[in-house]
């Protein structure tokens, strides 16, 4: 539409060819809002509630042809149309993979990509070239879901342009509800690296009581301005439970507490430190050779370090009584019990010629629970002069490699889930003389430990006997 003296004019249009049966079921396409990406050839991107991502070009939208197909018809006249959210029953009725957040774009250093998040999945990340998404069987998909519910996550992006290891993908998402159909439901702030969303950097729930957002904010992306990170909330808190849509005349029910404070969540560094650049990338300097959890876990909580009202830090306490250092940090509620968990130990193997320069071994780590992503999200670096060296090996190259050995926590209780496990990944960092830190990354893909795989022995996939 463009504004030609004191009218507006429709100068081009797409519809979909199954429009009378999205507009039967509430399944609107405009909810999602449209991307304009700043590619050559120029397109626009944009989904609905049905779940479906439409690729359409500026210069010719494509306008509306009928199909007898709908409602599972494709439109030809565009160039480009993804089912990237799937339908899911749960409860009485299926559930469309609504896209309430417009998708968001970020050119990187190896390719564009598109990012959206549609209600009951996970974040999902395509490539863009081309004027087309690239890997629409295979894209990469964040480790947090959100629970059952609309509505999906709001989205931004911040970058230092297209530099390696600057991208973010800043996500607001709920927490603990349907934001649909209850009220007092709290969100939960990602911040994802751009390059790879299944590596969570940051997350709002991660320190405690500090940073908790507070009551989720729905269709409200967040903001990133000189360096902080603004996130709009319904308020700090409000009892979590399901209002009547439409209650008996007279009735009315209101909540009998409503939130104390209303504000607008700011993140952000306190201080102002010399900024620094980490480069990503995927090497052979290390790798996991083995892991293990065993009962039960050798630790306490008065062992640990208080760190708010609501919270305790057992970080060191672990790496005391496990006799290692720990790869996540290990931050729990105050009133946790710790009798269900288990000590998780890990051993990586790294060529030595790396750990000769290295700073340290560094872990990406978090929990999941029935498939979900928790709020904990905590992976630690731990410096060279603190790792323990428990041997040497040699790698299936033949390069001499250097064993190390970490500790953690895995498989405690949980809530209303039925199976836990413990995810983790480990980078070794290097300090380059430009003020820039590399971060290689292990080639493999991200482990696992649960209480159905409670250890792993790689040692004869990357060593020799």
């Amino acid at each position: 539409m463009k504004l030609e003296g004191q009218n507006f004019v429709v100068k081009d249009s797409f519809t979909p060819c199954n429009q009378a049966f999205l507009n039967r079921i509430d399944l609107d396409l405009g909810s999602g809002g449209p991307l304009l990406v700043p590619e050559t050839p120029l397109r626009i991107v944009s989904g609905g509630k049905e779940g479906v991502m439409y690729v359409v070009s500026a210069a010719n939208m494509g306008g509306y042809v009928s199909d007898p197909g709908a409602p599972n018809c494709t439109n030809r006249n565009v160039g480009q149309q993804v089912l990237a959210f799937d339908p899911v029953v749960h409860g009485p009725q299926t559930h469309y993979g609504n896209i309430h957040g417009s998708p968001v774009f970020w050119k990187g250093p190896d390719s564009g990509r598109i990012y959206a998040w549609g209600e009951n999945n996970p974040l999902k990340a395509y490539k863009f070239s081309r004027g087309r998404l690239q890997d629409v069987q295979n894209p990469k998909m964040s480790a947090f879901r959100p629970p059952e519910g609309m509505p999906g996550g709001m989205l931004a992006v911040s970058a230092n342009g297209n530099r390696a290891g600057t991208g973010i993908v800043w996500a607001v998402v709920p927490l603990n509800g349907d934001a649909n159909v209850q009220r007092g439901v709290h969100g939960i702030v990602l911040a994802l690296d751009a390059q790879d969303v299944s590596r969570t950097l940051w997350t709002s729930e991660q320190a405690g009581q500090r940073d908790h957002l507070g009551l989720f904010p729905k269709f409200v992306p967040p903001t990133i301005a000189n360096g902080k990170v603004f996130v709009a909330t319904y308020g700090d808190n409000e009892p979590l439970r399901v209002y009547p849509k439409d209650p008996a005349p007279g009735l009315h029910p209101t909540p009998a507490e409503l939130p104390k404070n209303y504000y607008v969540a700011v993140y952000g560094v306190l201080s102002t430190p010399a900024p620094t650049v980490v480069v990503n990338q995927d090497r052979d300097d290390v790798t996991v050779a083995r892991a293990s959890s065993t009962t039960p876990l050798p630790i306490q909580t008065n062992q640990c370090v208080q760190l708010d009202p609501g919270s305790l830090d057992c970080t060191d306490a672990l790496a005391r009584a496990g006799g290692a250092p720990a790869l996540h940090r290990v931050v729990l509620a105050a009133n946790s019990d710790l009798s269900g968990c288990a000590v998780l130990r890990v051993t990586t193997a790294s060529r030595s010629g790396g750990v000769a320069t290295t700073s340290g071994i560094g872990f990406w780590s978090a929990q999941a629970a029935d498939g979900n992503q928790t709020p904990e999200d905590s992976g630690r670096f731990v410096a060279k002069d603190q790792l323990k060296m428990v041997g040497t090996a040699t790698l299936l190259n033949g390069a001499a490699a250097t064993l190390h050995e970490f500790v953690g926590v895995a498989n405690c209780p949980a809530a209303g889930t039925t199976s836990f496990s413990r995810l983790f990944k480990p980078y070794m960092q290097f300090e380059g003389a430009d003020g820039r830190i590399f971060r290689n990354w292990d080639l493999a893909a991200n482990y696992r430990i649960s209480r159905d795989i409670t250890q792993f022995d790689r040692s004869a996939e990357i060593l020799r006997p």
